[in-house]
């Protein structure tokens, strides 16, 4: 396992870190009861869908091949002292506190969601079923709680015109992926001017787990759907 080190001119390098699904696989089963087999073999192909073309990262590399997988930051620790930054992507194991405090203001996060509200497990699932105009994406440095930390940038995305939950993920990703060069440059300015960024605090009132069944069934009954597969036929022919 290796973090990638990318160079560019607007920044010294910069690593990025996809984290494996292992985990992720496991609480899913874990919590199969809480959801429902339909949305389990949704999460499967998305997470097939994002390792192969890497759509939330695609404006920052030149080769698909350049982004890495791990899922231990410690084991990568050997590669951080270069980086000016690491962009967590796809992300959704805590980071030790040893290493938030050892590479402070290093790592940066990103959250479907105007945090602290909809923190927690798809956000953007929750937001889309609940009747969401528009959600919310923050990037920040993250802090010893879960969705939490110093806030970089936030900006939104209207959600209102998407019928099915791939659909607008994909279209997310690729917002993302658009913002990040900018969110680079944010990021460059707290350090260097030690600017005080706005601390989102974790609220657990708004903390949102894995959608379930009563959530899967309200989507149905707006006439909305997971994933249509003339969408993921024609995003796999797009990539090729």
């Amino acid at each position: 396992m290796v973090v990638n080190i990318i160079n560019n001119k607007d920044f010294k390098c910069l690593g990025i870190f996809l984290s494996k699904k292992n985990r992720r696989f496991k609480t899913v089963f874990k919590n199969l009861k809480k959801t429902s087999m339909y949305y389990f073999f949704y999460r499967v192909i998305i997470q097939i869908i994002f390792n192969c073309f890497k759509l939330n990262v695609k404006g920052l590399i030149k080769e698909k091949s350049n982004v890495l997988s791990g899922e231990k930051l410690e084991d990568a620790e050997s590669y951080f002292q270069d980086a000016d930054f690491i962009l967590l992507v796809n992300f959704d194991i805590k980071i030790s506190n040893n290493l938030l405090l050892k590479y402070e203001k290093k790592f940066i996060n990103v959250h479907a969601s105007k945090l602290p509200n909809y923190s927690g497990i798809s956000p953007y699932f929750w937001q889309w079923v609940k009747g969401e105009k528009e959600i919310g994406v923050t990037y920040y440095f993250p802090g010893k709680e879960i969705d939490s930390g110093c806030k970089i940038h936030e900006s939104t995305f209207s959600i209102l015109k998407y019928k099915s939950l791939f659909d607008l993920h994909v279209n997310l990703m690729k917002k993302i992926s658009k913002e990040w060069a900018m969110v680079i440059e944010k990021a460059k300015e707290i350090k260097l001017y030690n600017k005080e960024p706005d601390i989102i605090k974790f609220d657990q009132s708004k903390y949102y787990g894995l959608p379930d069944k009563p959530l899967i069934n309200k989507m149905h009954k707006k006439n909305k759907c997971l994933i249509k597969i003339k969408s993921l036929i024609k995003e796999i022919k797009s990539e090729k």
